[in-house]
């Protein structure tokens, strides 16, 4: 997890502050909410109005990959990446509220989960209902709970061999799924600035894998966001919203 816990031009001290857990989508990690920066950034913009701000991250991004004798790299052995956001909502989450309420002295938090990030939510509303009391307001942004009217043409293309991509790729020892790679961070700065005329292939890239909106996308920024984006999940996180749609 990251936490920013007072802002920078306003309410900048240390206090007893209002706490807000935000929580990221498919792909995503906790620098989703930080990478557009001061001003516009999610958690800048939660810091400035007097929230102690925590990020967390689901298992397998690229901030979550420890395990005690699990390994995320090893070869043909795809233990580590044995789950979804089934387990992430059941057991993950419940697990970083509480560190976030225990660390902060808090008894409640305001949660903000974008994407995935509001399906673990769901799960956890729905398997661990104790945890709604621990809940102030719930904001979900492009919520994600019922998927057969999705609009993204690769999910709905590859919704009907679900359960094809997870046997080959458990067959084949493949469990993760665009981890982050020093690759993304060199083709943004090489191919997706203003001047690359290879820019508009990156913004199709990212509304194939995000959702289609030029409108909200500020282009500039492609090499800093695919300086983090995608920072990787379970192939299993994938097929499970694959089987919602068919």
């Amino acid at each position: 997890m990251h936490r920013i816990p007072y802002g920078r031009d306003n309410n900048n001290e240390p206090g007893d502050k209002p706490v807000v857990f935000v929580m990221h989508g498919l792909w995503g990690s906790s620098a989703d909410f930080i990478l557009m920066g001061p001003g516009s950034g999610l958690a800048y913009l939660l810091a400035e109005e007097g929230y102690d701000v925590w990020m967390g991250n689901a298992r397998g991004n690229y901030y979550s990959r420890r395990h005690e004798w699990l390994r995320p790299d090893a070869l043909l052995n795809t233990s580590f990446w044995n789950f979804s956001w089934d387990e992430i909502g059941h057991i993950d989450l419940p697990s970083m509220i509480d560190y976030t309420l225990e660390y902060t002295g808090k008894q409640q938090l305001h949660y903000i989960g974008f994407s995935q990030g509001t399906t673990s939510f769901f799960v956890m509303g729905s398997l661990r209902p104790e945890y709604n009391d621990k809940i102030i307001s719930m904001h979900a942004l492009a919520p994600v709970a019922y998927m057969a009217n999705i609009p993204s043409l690769l999910f709905r293309a590859l919704a009907p061999f679900a359960t094809q991509i997870a046997d080959v790729t458990n067959l084949l020892g493949i469990g993760e799924l665009l981890s982050h790679s020093a690759f993304y961070t060199w083709a943004g700065q090489t191919l997706c600035t203003d001047e690359a005329v290879f820019q508009p292939v990156c913004s199709n890239i990212l509304f194939l894998l995000s959702g289609y909106s030029p409108d909200q996308l500020n282009t500039t920024m492609l090499p800093v966001i695919f300086g983090h984006f995608p920072a990787g999940s379970s192939i299993r996180q994938f097929t499970h919203y694959l089987q919602g749609i068919s």
